[in-house]
């Protein structure tokens, strides 16, 4: 009974794997670089890899089943150890394959005068008013919200990442991203900015 189990769950695992690997793959797409403008210039957007939802839930349901065969293979105490040290290898090999794809995707990023939106339809929303600072690393610009203003993270300095996969000069883009900030600030209410009246005009 458990080798039928075993078998079952594997092979179920398996096909949904690569069901949704093999969506993932068809789901990417290249990327045409940017030309970034020196200057806030309006609505600016920086296009992304079209996201399914189905994708990544195939992805985990094929994963689980993988895992749970190698639950039911080892907990039940299988007589084929190669069979299960095949599924762990199978499982390594389409965890590893996901980590791939996921690097390959791209968010959208939308700019303008009041906000930045980071995903496909805009799912994370950000004030430029209550963005306080910006860094660059590499291929990675992290970002960190006013903690008075809105909610942020209790166990990590950093509030959000933009991963760029777009093309572009992470530096370029670091120094677009504050001046759309710099110029949301020139309008911004004094109790956002924490400047007088006076000592903005």
């Amino acid at each position: 009974m458990t080798a039928i189990v075993f078998g079952a769950t594997a092979a179920i695992g398996a096909l949904i794997s690569a069901a949704g690997l093999a969506a993932a793959f068809r789901a990417v797409r290249p990327i045409a670089s940017p030309t970034l403008p020196a200057q806030p210039a309006g609505r600016l957007v920086l296009e992304g890899t079209p996201r399914r939802r189905w994708i990544p839930l195939l992805g985990g349901l094929g994963l689980l089943c993988l895992i749970a065969s190698i639950g039911v293979g080892v907990l039940g105490a299988l007589e084929s150890r190669a069979s299960v040290a095949v599924v762990v290898v199978a499982t390594l090999l389409v965890m590893v394959a996901q980590l791939y794809l996921e690097r390959r995707f791209v968010d959208r990023l939308v700019l303008d005068e009041d906000a930045f939106r980071l995903g496909q339809q805009g799912e994370a929303v950000h004030r430029w008013v209550h963005v306080t600072d910006f860094r660059a690393d590499e291929d990675v610009i992290r970002f960190r919200l006013n903690r008075a203003l809105v909610r942020g993270s209790h166990w990590r300095y950093w509030d959000g990442t933009i991963r760029n996969r777009w093309g572009v000069e992470t530096r370029q883009l670091l120094r677009l991203l504050e001046r759309y900030r710099e110029r949301a600030m020139e309008t911004a209410p004094s109790y956002l900015t924490g400047k007088s009246e006076r000592s903005r005009s």
